[in-house]
């Protein structure tokens, strides 16, 4: 059975997939290829370092705090509770793993309650 979207375009989209996987591995290859030739400055290392944080964050944070399109900090909001849960665990204990596993215990336990 073919999409209707890949019997209208046909080999036009196989060609922009094509195009896009390539750019995509010039664009990787390039910068792997030039980052022994020159040094990014301290302050630009020294940002990057707190990159992997933003983005998680960046991720996350809206599935905690967020509902039905609105910002809900309600106590009937047990995805934002079982985050600080873990978040607390991972701030104290410096264990990622433990840190999932009680956000996960606390989400499973808060939302039997509700």
């Amino acid at each position: 059975m073919t999409s209707p979207i890949a019997a209208h375009y046909g080999w036009t989209l196989w060609l922009i997939f094509g195009g896009m996987a390539l750019l995509t591995f010039a664009n990787r290859a390039g910068l792997l290829l030039l980052a022994g030739r020159f040094r990014l400055p301290k302050v630009v290392e020294d940002a990057l370092r707190f990159a992997p944080a933003a983005a998680l964050a960046a991720i996350v944070a809206p599935d905690l705090l967020l509902h039905g399109g609105r910002v809900d900090l309600s106590l009937d909001n047990a995805r934002l509770y079982a985050g600080l849960a873990g978040f607390a665990v991972a701030l104290v204990l410096r264990s990622t793993m433990l840190a999932i596993g009680v956000g996960m215990l606390a989400l499973f336990a808060l939302a039997r309650i509700a």
